[in-house]
């Protein structure tokens, strides 16, 4: 094992890492949610920001690992910081460095690790924002960049200045607010007790546009904030403190009187209209006696902190909707509460395999991309049919696409709901015109029973479904009639009575023995307000007029035949 060296700068990496008061800390919200969001985004079990000590690498955040620390000697991170950028190792054992490291070994049994550097408030290399995993991966560019954002995220909070920290200096010394005020690169306004402006620093003149010439001893800072975002603050004072608080300066003072500190996000009103997010901390300031002299408001930009936060919702949403397209929702909430084995044994559900009748043949002598797009289109036909009858699309297999209902979520209609799906899909294909003018065909398969559903994978993880019921559902299709429903006897059992069926005989199927097998052909009868296929109007008129003899025989006729 190699140990990692010391970067040149050691003692100033040192001085600077002290400096940003973390070491030892509690855990904080803003540093989980960068380690949960790696956790997901690259589907790893182990996640960290390490901070490299002298002797040790100590975890602001950690997902994966029961250590609050480890020792710097042992550390990947120890080495990472001596990279400029990031450290990727695809497999540990292959590595000079870590083949024989106790970390590779023993637990956690690393084998991949990639670690960016983060660096403090001057540069200096603090730490290492981490993703590690028991098993060899590879990381593309694409990998790299999403870290490299990631990282950026982190970085922005490891060197977020607190500014509750920066009042309480304020405070102490005359000369450190005399040097914050020339200097700083916080927006600082002072007030008299009533509001009236007393000083108005230059960054608060970057900032808002305005020079201080034209402010204090003029004016209040309402003249800063939007009157609604007034009221409403107004408003929840109100209820917090159990007074009445007018919309005015004392909805930034009023907690501040007490002797601690207002701190909320407002909305700033530049010069020229504009808007601008802040966070603003207001305190009182008091003589030796005790009694308040005024009031100091301190407000930072954090513009782009909003912009980093949006950036990163939408990558939890756009991560989202991928999952989504991928998973069914039920089963994409049990993946984002925490990694772990999918599994289900579902006892009763209905599977549908539909396969395009010669759809090789019928397309061979198109160029690839006339194949691909008219599949999407046949595809995207029955992906808004399976949404509109509330069923679950599983897969396509090259030119089958597989269905089902009461997965993941039971349902006692499973088999209705996926009859009536097949009916949609055999009605909906006939408008769709292979080259050379024939309509498309259907091999539609049918069969009902228990089955297992889980999440199988790690890089290209799928939901899929297994069991006997998907085996004969499949060869329900793959045997079945072109423009035909065929179905098991289990399916035609839970119908039975409210569809129509057509006996095909008796079928034996390997590992199964010999079946029943009908073609589904409609519904008997067309619920209340809706048409009956077409298909179906002759063979239910041939049944009314069988049975009207029978009730013109038992009707009463009036004397005067009306």
């Amino acid at each position: 094992m190699r140990p990692p060296d010391n970067p040149p700068d050691e003692d100033e990496r040192i001085v600077a890492l002290r400096e940003l008061g973390l070491l030892d800390t509690p855990p904080e919200e803003r540093f989980d949610r960068l380690t949960r969001l790696l956790l997901r985004i690259f589907q790893v079990p182990i996640a960290y920001v390490a901070l490299v000590d002298v002797n040790r690498q100590w975890f602001k955040s950690c997902y994966g690992l029961d250590a609050s620390e480890t020792s710097r000697e042992v550390s990947f991170c120890g080495h990472a910081i001596l990279e400029k950028e990031m450290m990727i190792i695809p497999d540990a054992r292959l590595d000079d460095r870590f083949y024989d490291n106790p970390l590779v070994t023993g637990p956690p049994q690393i084998r991949f690790y990639a670690g960016h550097v983060l660096r403090g408030p001057r540069a200096q290399k603090v730490g290492t924002l981490c993703l590690v995993d028991s098993q060899p991966r590879t990381f593309s560019e694409a990998d790299r960049q999403t870290l490299r954002d990631l990282a950026a995220l982190a970085e922005r909070e490891l060197n977020q200045a607190e500014v509750s920290e920066l009042q309480k200096q304020l405070l102490t010394t005359t000369t450190l607010q005399r040097a914050i005020l020339n200097g700083a690169n916080y927006s600082i306004v002072s007030t008299d007790p009533t509001g009236l402006i007393l000083t108005f620093n230059r960054a608060a003149e970057r900032l808002l546009g305005y020079q201080a010439s034209e402010l204090v001893g003029q004016t209040t800072p309402a003249l800063l904030h939007d009157p609604a975002e007034v009221a409403r603050r107004a408003e929840a004072l109100t209820r917090e403190l159990g007074r009445p608080i007018a919309p005015g300066f004392e909805v930034f003072v009023a907690k501040a009187r007490d002797g601690g500190a207002d701190e909320n996000q407002w909305t700033y009103l530049r010069k020229d209209g504009s808007r601008v997010p802040v966070a603003l901390s207001v305190t009182a300031l008091f003589d030796a006696d005790g009694a308040i002299t005024g009031f100091l408001g301190i407000a930072c930009d954090i513009t782009e902190r909003k912009q980093a936060e949006e950036a990163v919702r939408a990558a939890q949403a756009a991560q989202e909707r991928l999952l989504l397209n991928i998973l069914p929702q039920p089963v994409a909430d049990r993946l984002k509460a925490g990694p772990s084995l999918i599994s289900d044994c579902l006892p009763e559900a209905t599977i549908l395999f539909a396969e395009l009748h010669d759809f090789a043949r019928l397309t061979d002598h198109l160029p690839a991309a006339d194949v691909v797009k008219l599949l999407n289109e046949i595809v995207s036909r029955f992906d808004r049919l399976v949404l509109e009858h509330g069923l679950e699309k599983i897969k396509t297999i090259a030119n089958a696409y597989m269905v089902a209902g009461g997965v993941p979520v039971p349902r006692p209609d499973h088999a209705a709901a996926v009859a009536d799906l097949a009916l949609a899909m055999q009605q909906d294909i006939v408008q769709m015109v292979a080259p050379g003018g024939v309509s498309f065909r259907l091999r539609i398969g049918l069969d009902t029973g228990p089955v297992v559903a889980g999440v199988i994978g790690t890089t290209k993880f799928t939901y899929d479904l297994w069991g006997d019921t998907v085996n004969t559902a499949w060869e329900m299709a793959t045997l079945g009639v072109p423009g035909n429903i065929q179905v098991s006897e289990a399916t035609e059992s839970r119908l039975r009575g409210r569809y129509s069926f057509e006996t095909r005989g008796e079928y034996y199927l390997k590992g199964k023995g010999t079946i029943r097998i009908s073609f589904l052909k409609g519904k008997r009868r067309a619920a209340a307000g809706t048409l009956t296929p077409a298909n179906q109007l002759l063979p239910e008129a041939v049944d009314k007029l069988t049975c009207l003899p029978e009730v013109l025989s038992r009707a009463r006729i009036p004397p005067d035949g009306t």
